[in-house]
């Protein structure tokens, strides 16, 4: 159960989460995911929609949009990927640069998977702070140069590979 919070509390101290994703036609993955966050506990959550600059009506009043620019100021956790189509590649360079805790999901794994250069700054980024890698079979297989069947054959062993060759903590999706 939660605990009580004091009758003084506010928002800015539980915490402020950053959501990069929601290319064109995928914005309610992005969405999901901030709602998600605000009601894990978040007390500021700010999202960033890459294709979109108008609020989209089903938004929760409660979840801040922004500019790109204000997610790398951003002093909380960033996570990024969520239905972030091809439009995510662009900007992970810099998302990768981010000094606080980061989880990369989704089409973030996907570029990383595509591009040598962008897995070498996930690498370099362990100096940085936390790295949260949340991919299902597929996509782990990708950023491994294996097949899902590989990885579903040693799952744990596939996770530890990654884990290990990019300083981060693995979160592989699926049963077992």
């Amino acid at each position: 159960p939660a605990q009580p919070q004091a009758q003084n509390a506010h928002k800015g101290q539980f915490g402020d989460v950053g959501m990069v994703g929601g290319a064109a036609g995928m914005e309610g993955a992005a969405m999901l995911a901030a709602s998600a966050a605000l009601h894990s506990g978040a007390g500021r959550v700010m999202l960033h929609l890459l294709d979109s600059t108008e609020r989209p009506a089903a938004l929760a009043p409660d979840i801040m949009q922004r500019p790109l620019i204000a997610m790398e100021s951003l002093r909380g956790a960033l996570v990024a990927g969520c239905g972030g189509g091809n439009a995510i590649a662009t900007v992970l360079p810099r998302l990768l640069q981010h000094p606080g805790p980061l989880v990369l999901d989704a089409d973030a794994l996907n570029g990383l998977a595509q591009d040598e250069s962008l897995r070498h700054s996930l690498r370099a980024r362990s100096a940085l702070a936390a790295t949260v890698l949340t991919p299902h079979p597929l996509e782990l297989a990708r950023l491994l140069g294996s097949s899902t069947a590989q990885v579903q054959a040693d799952r744990i062993g596939a996770a530890r590979q990654a884990a290990a060759q990019w300083q981060c903590l693995v979160v592989l999706k699926g049963s077992g």
